[in-house]
């Protein structure tokens, strides 16, 4: 997430990573984040999800929409061809637009005043992203480079205080 532009230029010192524990230590899936439920959710279907049994239906028309790219794609490499979205001149490949919802805002970034009241950044601002196992650190590094109070959290249980 960039900076609000009046804190720029920003130059972050170091990039936070860590383990995120998925199970407690009794073996219990962590299910309290977003991001747990989600590792729980993928877990789940085991390794290969048995597609035979599945019963889609009229929501589920992204899925099978995405599922007949893939087929096309596999057949065009069968055949010779190259998948969709394959670039093979180099000069092309210097630098790929990624379509976004207000692109212009990320890019060139927004005073913390208009920030906080889009409809994206806002809340990202004032709901701390947050998963299993994340140091405190790093939402402290957060609200001091974004110059914002995060909602108080035990990083911990991810029972919010």
């Amino acid at each position: 997430m960039r900076v609000p532009r009046e804190f720029e230029p920003y130059e972050q010192a170091s990039i936070p990573t860590w383990h995120a524990p998925i199970k407690d230590e009794k073996g219990d899936w962590l299910e309290t984040g977003v991001s747990n439920q989600d590792i729980v959710a993928w877990v789940s279907q085991g390794v290969i999800a048995d597609r035979t049994r599945e019963n889609l239906c009229a929501s589920d028309v992204g899925v099978v929409a995405l599922r007949r790219r893939f087929l096309e794609d596999l057949k065009a490499i069968e055949e010779g061809r190259d998948p969709r979205c394959v670039i093979r001149d180099p000069a092309a490949n210097m630098r790929l637009e990624i379509p976004c919802v207000d692109l212009d805002d990320f890019k060139n970034g927004l005073p913390m005043e208009e920030m906080k009241k889009h409809f994206l950044m806002g809340s990202l601002l004032s709901d701390f992203y947050i998963i299993a196992g994340q140091p405190q650190s790093v939402k402290e590094d957060f609200e001091k480079t974004m110059h914002v109070k995060a909602p108080s959290f035990d990083i911990h249980s991810m029972v919010q205080k």
